[in-house]
């Protein structure tokens, strides 16, 4: 199960824009990178015992904060690799 999460997992936290949630604190001694990576690794483990879509699972939980202190809030789509994984619109825009 821990080489199906890396797998997953490691383009994303490849990425510049996930890498640097390790600059920001979050709560209990972690960074927001550790904060993800731990959301993530529990949400693949339930997602599994569930017979749920475990790669959009780890793929929520790793960017479920990547907005929150990147400084990142502009119209745009994001891409790993070329696949697109988010696309972010501004409310009101």
């Amino acid at each position: 199960m821990n080489e199906e999460f890396t797998f997953i997992a490691a383009p994303l936290l490849e990425h510049p824009m996930v890498a640097r949630l390790s600059q920001y604190e979050h709560h209990r001694d972690k960074t927001r990178l550790e904060h993800v990576k731990e959301v993530a690794w529990v949400s693949f483990y339930w997602g599994k015992r569930l017979s749920l879509d475990s790669s959009a699972i780890v793929r929520g939980a790793l960017l479920h904060d990547l907005f929150f202190t990147t400084g990142c809030m502009t119209d745009r789509d994001y891409t790993v690799s070329g696949t697109p994984i988010l696309r972010f619109k501004m409310p009101g825009r």
